[in-house]
């Protein structure tokens, strides 16, 4: 036999719940009145942006300001200006920048579209491969220089106008077999003294 409360009772039930889930929705997610989305603002990236972190600018629900160098997901370029959603997971001390607001911000518009950047960290390689994994180019950090190396044995530069290669020493090693210079005119070498065999 179905039984129905009596509607004051059940009036008392439903505010009772209702009162109990908005109390959840509007607790904050960490100590200290922090929720657990928030937007903020861009302060500056400069060098810590290649280490995955930003200075950023915010103010909480209940506006208390904090700001502070954030770390950002994987392959999330942030620019000193932008507006940021930031998203302050349970179990860590800080916000982590999830994402760029776009379209809010003056430089948005003011600066155009942006290049894309690859930052790569210590000890990390960035390959470039054929669709069937064969390895074309590897660029790495040896320190504070870094390395260029084709994944082919024999590699062939070539291009209808004038090549030009500057730099403050430029050395040629060929490490087995000869070193070889074709033109189909004159071959000017000039410097202060041209040393042969030494």
């Amino acid at each position: 036999m179905e039984q129905t409360l009596p509607p004051d009772i059940l009036r008392a039930v439903k505010r009772s719940v209702l009162e109990e889930a908005l109390g959840l929705c509007g607790q904050p997610a960490q100590q200290g009145g922090q929720p657990s989305i928030l937007v903020g603002k861009c302060d500056g990236d400069d060098d810590a942006a290649a280490e995955g972190r930003c200075l950023v600018s915010y103010r909480d629900a209940l506006g208390q300001t904090g700001r502070g160098w954030l770390t950002c997901l994987r392959e999330t370029r942030v620019r000193r200006g932008d507006l940021v959603v930031l998203l302050w997971p349970e179990n860590w001390p800080e916000p982590v920048i999830t994402g760029v607001l776009v379209g809010v911000s003056d430089q948005d518009a003011s600066s155009g579209p942006s290049s894309p950047t690859v930052v790569l960290p210590e000890g990390e390689t960035l390959r470039v491969q054929t669709s069937g994994g064969t390895t074309l180019l590897e660029i790495s950090r040896n320190g504070a220089a870094p390395v260029v190396r084709l994944g082919q044995p024999d590699v062939r530069l070539q291009m209808p106008g004038r090549l030009a290669i500057q730099a403050g020493n430029i050395t040629l090693e060929a490490e087995a077999g000869d070193l070889r210079m074709y033109a189909r005119d004159d071959v000017v070498v000039r410097g202060e003294k041209v040393r042969l065999n030494r």
